[in-house]
């Protein structure tokens, strides 16, 4: 959710803030804690203040709860970054793609970055 407001309020980036809030949301899904309960009320009125769906399409909601199970917990960009080539499509989602491949490269998951990759062609 931090990402989330930092993207919105500081930088001005609203397809940022909205990708961030659906990752954040779909990890508050997967968790079945009161906290992440509170954390995924936040995240859906956070993305209302934004005038954005808590799902970008019918089914969104599973596939990134799955996603977010599988995810390494600590990497945020790499979760944004999902979130905005899932919502992105043509070039600007191949661009998205090849950042994130380059970001999974840098942290060291070369099979991560190979499947990005292969999805950005």
């Amino acid at each position: 959710l931090r990402l989330a407001r930092i993207l919105s309020e500081r930088l001005g980036d609203g397809a940022g803030a909205i990708a961030a809030l659906r990752a954040a949301l779909a990890r508050a899904r997967a968790a079945a804690s009161p906290a992440a309960a509170r954390t995924a009320e936040d995240a859906e009125a956070l993305l209302a203040e934004l005038g954005a769906p808590p799902e970008p399409y019918p089914g969104a909601a599973e596939a990134d709860a799955a996603r977010a199970r599988d995810a390494e917990p600590g990497d945020a960009v790499a979760a944004v970054l999902r979130a905005q080539s899932d919502a992105a499509e043509g070039a600007a989602r191949a661009d998205l793609l090849e950042g994130l491949a380059s970001h999974l490269d840098r942290a060291g998951d070369r099979e991560g970055a190979a499947e990005a990759l292969t999805s950005a062609l």
